[in-house]
């Protein structure tokens, strides 16, 4: 069993006197865990105030390193070469830690972990909340590194650097709000002066991209040649964009225009998204910047930190989902917004990283799953309509109708009520019925009013739709006990503080006979004929009651009663949603937008929707292990829509998995493992995820190569003097060509295993193990006495026969 880790805990400290006292008792004061807190320094950096009292306080239980003056980057750098434990904890002395910190980020030192980041809670000078939700960290107080890596990266300018272990694949993401971090009436960083922040978030990364190149002639530990001049070449992108972005500031667009080329070159080499070109591309042919300066000293940032680097960088705009075939256009979110944030966090761990690996999945999930609660507020009307159009079969009118009644009721300063009705016909709910409520949760994250109408009245006639005969009558009592336990099923799915829950009873036991006449009076019979369901009941010679017949219209009353704006529903609800945009009509109310999601197949792959007379369904009270295990068994066609309706991903991230596995870089087994950790998270939170994950690869997963029949063979003695490159490629013919192989490699797909008795050691290959011969790579890895040998290339195996 390995020690556990030792965390040095490094308090930075210029002139922080007043809060340093805090910052040390954090460290001090952390729960107990698979860690030992492994020393406390604090480095003074030419202090003149009461940071010399305050360590000498503490002088039993920190060590104090004083210096005159040498810049935050040079303390950071002391930070590393000072300390002696595994990992550093850096905190700015005016920040403090959460109590479970180091225990919390001790449990994700795991496997190929080299880089910890986390997020934060926000306050203000005086330590008093500043924002309602946890922010994403980056900054200093919400790192830690392991240390020995790090020393390769040293001198450091800020934080910053340190991001390049994420980009290589080898960093961990916690949403959990770990540190304290304080914000100052007055900023350290002048944002009022034209180009001044740009210019030096641009001068760190272009320090750090030269920094990565040299690293190329002898690569670390943490990254080959080729993962370095792609991280190299991203940070050089980044500082195109924050050159662009100082000449805009400045009004000097023609040298803005001139930079274009050059981060254009960049994004290439770097296989980054070209989004963030193309937006500095238009803002320069506009000749408008992107980031405002702001007059306001007082806002969140202390901007030497990675954070305010991070949160100004050109980054991509969100790719919308284009689930509606009518779509014409793919319109884009801000930039600048948290959601296109989280995207481009994801995006950057799908670049390249072993999708099938533990740590991976972790981090995906820990992103995507906290976007089921992300703040959308700060999204446009547009942008809002687009982002749900995007996973529509219809939106009646239009988006752009939908994004005008948003900005009315914005101006008007009234809530935009969302309506969702369901009639309590079963006490199941499965994830069919999750979908419009998914989208409804995206209504209420931006900020909007979401209505539940529980149909006590329109359950009793019954929702003809579909229905090839009438339903039986329900009972008060059949009602309630349906009823009993839908709220807590659909509560991983919306927030019910927040959202209302009533009852068509309320007004439609109160509607009168003469109102229901003059309303039928208005409606015309063939809206209610053209429905195919009543045509071919009546083909048929199945009964079909009045009842049955005007069970749309009565449904419409529920739009009228909450003067619904737009209303969800499955796309089988297509005609008693047109229906309550004519009797608001006929009420004299401005019609709702009608919203339809598609109706999701079945886990068996028939073509048939999900739905529990069936079988092909998962419950929402399922237990992790069966969810998982229901997720796991689906074809591999449906893992695309499910992602699609079921999670919070965006078509630009599918498409990269998509991408991968077309390529062989990624395992069909390795995506549908990320859905169901995805719905496991959503319905029993992450912890659960990964325990259902664990439990079916115990169960299942394990499998020995040697039991798999029709294996090709590769002779050592025959290919010895072979490059592995042209072995793969031209002999077993595992890759296009040597290129592909190596690109195989900077995604961790190549691999030697070797097996014994069923239990297998894998041993990844780097891109330069492609130029070397089999005989060499075979060579490296010792004797294989009682051993089988294999070589895996993304999916594909070879035995080779030693």
């Amino acid at each position: 069993m390995s020690a556990p880790p030792r965390i040095s805990c490094v308090i930075l400290c210029h002139n922080y006197g007043r809060y340093l006292d805090q910052a040390i008792t954090s460290c001090l004061e952390q729960e107990p865990g698979k860690f030992v807190l492994h020393e406390i320094i604090v480095i003074d950096d030419g202090s003149n105030d009461e940071t010399e009292e305050v360590c000498r306080r503490h002088e039993k239980n920190v060590k104090v390193i004083r210096r005159s003056q040498q810049g935050f980057g040079q303390t950071l750098t002391d930070a590393f070469l000072l300390s002696t434990g595994d990992w550093v904890a850096p905190l700015d002395a005016d920040d403090w830690f959460h109590p479970s910190k180091l225990r919390t980020c001790a449990e994700a030192m795991t496997g190929e972990t080299l880089f910890i980041e986390h997020w934060e809670n926000v306050v203000d000078s005086h330590g008093n909340p500043k924002l309602k939700e946890p922010h994403p960290g980056g900054n200093t107080s919400t790192l830690v590194v392991h240390r020995d890596t790090a020393l390769s990266l040293l001198p450091v300018s800020n934080e910053i650097s340190f991001h390049a272990l994420r980009e290589a694949g080898r960093g961990a993401v916690l949403r959990d709000p770990l540190t304290f971090y304080r914000v100052h009436p007055r900023s350290m960083t002048d944002r009022i002066t034209p180009g001044l922040s740009q210019d030096y978030r641009a001068e760190v990364c272009l320090g750090l991209s030269d920094r990565l190149r040299t690293l190329c002639g002898n690569p670390p530990a943490w990254a080959t040649t080729g993962q370095l001049r792609r991280i190299s070449q991203h940070f050089r992108a980044l500082a195109s964009g924050h050159r662009v972005e100082s000449a805009l500031q400045r009004n000097q667009r023609l040298s803005a225009v001139i930079l274009i080329p050059g981060m254009l070159i960049a994004t290439l080499r770097a296989r980054d998204p070209i989004a963030p070109w193309l937006r500095s591309l238009s803002s320069a042919i506009a000749g408008r910047p992107l980031v405002r300066l702001t007059t306001d000293q007082g806002r969140l940032n202390r901007d030497h930190s990675a954070d305010a680097t991070r949160a100004a960088m050109i980054k991509s705009p969100l790719p919308i989902p284009t689930g509606r075939a009518s779509c014409p256009t793919q319109e884009r979110i801000s930039a600048m917004s948290r959601l296109s944030e989280s995207v481009t966090r994801v995006m950057h761990i799908l670049d390249g990283a072993d999708l099938g690996a533990d740590y991976t999945v972790a981090q995906l999930l820990d992103e995507t799953t906290a976007r089921r609660s992300l703040d959308l507020s700060d999204l446009s009307p547009q942008e809002q309509a687009t982002l749900v159009e995007g996973r529509t079969n219809h939106l009646i009118p239009s988006a752009a109708v939908l994004a005008e009644k948003i900005e009315a009721a914005q101006a008007a300063g009234r809530p935009f009520v969302v309506k969702y009705g369901i009639d309590p016909t079963s006490p199941d709910v499965h994830l069919g019925h999750a979908v419009p409520i998914i989208i409804a949760s995206r209504f209420q994250r931006m900020g909007h009013h979401v209505v539940f109408i529980i149909g006590d009245v329109t359950a009793k006639i019954g929702d003809p739709s579909g229905r090839s005969s009438d339903r039986p009558p329900l009972t008060d009592e059949d009602i309630a006990r349906n009823l009993s336990g839908y709220q807590q099923q659909v509560t991983p799915f919306i927030d019910f503080e927040r959202a209302d829950l009533r009852f068509n009873g309320e007004w439609l036991n109160k509607v009168t006979l003469p109102e229901l006449v003059g309303v039928l009076a208005r409606v015309p019979v063939s809206m209610s004929l053209q429905r195919e369901d009543f045509r071919t009941r009546l083909a048929d010679g199945h009964g079909l009651s009045v009842a049955e017949f005007v069970y749309s219209v009565v449904m419409a009353w529920d739009s009228v009663a909450i003067d619904a704006d737009v209303e969800l529903g499955g796309v089988d609800q297509l005609l008693n949603l047109q229906m309550c945009r004519k009797v608001m009509e006929i009420s004299e109310q401005d019609p709702e937008v009608v919203i339809t999601t598609p109706l999701i197949e079945g886990t068996d792959g028939t073509g048939t929707k999900m739905s529990k007379s069936k079988g092909n369904y998962v419950g929402l009270t399922a237990s992790p292990d069966d969810v998982y295990g229901r997720l796991m068994s689906i074809p591999d066609h449906l893992t695309e829509p499910y992602l699609q309706l079921l999670t919070e991903w965006t078509d630009d991230e599918i498409r990269v998995i998509t991408k991968r596995l077309e390529e062989g870089t990624a395992h069909p087994m390795a995506i549908k493992r990320i859905l169901a950790g995805e719905v496991v998270a959503a319905l029993h939170g992450l912890d659960a995820a990964a325990a259902a994950r664990a439990e079916f690869t115990a169960r299942f997963s394990k499998r020995s190569f040697a039991d798999t029949q029709n294996l090709p063979v590769i002779s050592l003695k025959d290919h010895a003097e072979d490059t592995l490159g042209a072995l793969i490629s031209r002999t077993l013919d595992f890759a296009p060509s040597i290129s592909a192989v190596r690109r195989v490699a900077q995604q961790k797909g190549l691999r030697l295993i070797r097996e014994s008795n069923g239990d297998q050691q894998p041993m990844p290959l780097t891109e330069a193990s492609v130029q070397q011969t089999l005989g060499e790579v075979v060579s490296e890895i010792g004797a294989l006495e009682g051993s089988e040998l294999y070589l895996k290339v993304g999916r594909k195996v070879a035995r080779i026969d030693v």
